[in-house]
């Protein structure tokens, strides 16, 4: 009898271990199953992760980090919201910030006029070369926003062409933003190029020009001349006629740097062709010296165009990089009128 009991004893042991170690193998299984699917997320749930904790590495200046987070899990240019903290990264790389921009560079746009307090802001006294690390960085962010949707770089990337990727809100954000950036980006371009000073006056830095560029004395057929009828209108500052020195880095007398001088081209225009629709539906008067420019950049333009047929289309209009050098690839006369009546005036 007690070896039987025994024997009982034995089994029931035996079937109990095998039910625990069922019952374990079960709850591995499913912690196992849980962790594989917390392991899978979708590509979307992804990136949705990556941007919040990309924000929220924003807060803390840590620039770089948000900026890797978000590459790794792939441009996505149809999402607004990544591509606002893209945007957002790597402006914060580039030095920008719209805080400081409302509290301490706006109310200086304006002084000198018409543009030449853009050359004071806080993030334009630093450039100091074409391949400045900022300004690079921040050129990246601005071309996030520009071509958001896909939109190829060898069109233009007209305020049209966004609306019809996006909804009207999120289209409206981003203009905003690019408003924003591309003001900084135009205040360090005209700072450096211009050779202005602290006070923003062109040709009183301590570069050795006092023009943006080395000019031609090109024959206009408008109501000057030639561009020496122009420089000496009193109309361009410091800059007095073709002989008066332009900046280096921009080219000598018909060898102007086309890329470099496209950059200014097309930061200006996209901001012209930006801020209008921007600052009408804004209260409050944080843009009122921007509205004022409105006036003076469109002068410019119709006096180019009437001094210069065909730089509505070879300059005036252009908004994407691409474009503007291939256009003028063969001939630098359009970039130069448009310096002498755009950027000369705007900074002086």
């Amino acid at each position: 009898m007690h070896s039987l009991v025994s024997g009982r004893v034995a089994v029931h042991n035996k079937c109990w271990m095998l039910i625990m170690i069922i019952r374990h193998l079960t709850a591995s299984f499913l912690v196992i199953s849980l962790l594989l699917v917390g392991c899978s997320k979708s590509a979307k749930q992804k990136k949705e992760d990556a941007i919040v904790s990309a924000n929220i590495l924003l807060t803390k200046k840590k620039c770089d980090a948000a900026i890797t987070l978000l590459e790794s899990v792939g441009r996505d240019v149809s999402d607004v919201n990544y591509l606002k903290a893209l945007a957002s990264a790597y402006a914060c790389k580039g030095g920008f910030s719209v805080l400081k921009l409302f509290a301490d560079d706006l109310p200086l746009i304006s002084s000198p006029a018409p543009m030449g307090g853009a050359t004071r802001f806080s993030t334009s006294v630093d450039m100091d070369s074409p391949t400045y690390a900022q300004y690079l960085s921040l050129q990246t962010a601005i071309d996030i926003l520009l071509y958001a949707g896909g939109i190829s770089t060898t069109l233009d990337p007209t305020v049209a062409r966004r609306a019809a990727l996006f909804s009207a809100a999120d289209a409206k954000e981003i203009n905003a933003f690019l408003m924003y950036l591309l003001l900084a980006q135009l205040g360090r371009y005209f700072y450096f190029y211009s050779n202005a000073n602290a006070a923003g006056v062109k040709g009183g830095g301590t570069g050795p020009n006092d023009c943006f560029m080395n000019y031609e004395n090109l024959a206009f057929s408008g109501g000057f001349a030639d561009m020496t009828a122009w420089l000496g209108s009193a109309a361009t500052g410091a800059c007095v006629s073709p002989a008066t020195v332009g900046h280096p880095d921009l080219g000598a007398d018909n060898a102007i740097d086309v890329p470099l001088a496209c950059e200014g081209i097309v930061l200006l225009n996209n901001f012209m062709a930006i801020f209008p629709g921007v600052i009408a539906g804004m209260a409050g008067d944080d843009f009122d010296d921007l509205e004022t420019l409105e006036t003076a950049m469109n002068a410019g333009k119709v006096l180019a165009e009437a001094n210069t047929p065909g730089s509505d289309t070879k300059v005036n209009n252009v908004l994407s990089q691409e474009r503007c050098e291939s256009l003028n690839d063969t001939s630098d006369d359009y970039i130069q009128t448009y310096f002498a009546f755009m950027m000369e005036t705007l900074v002086q």
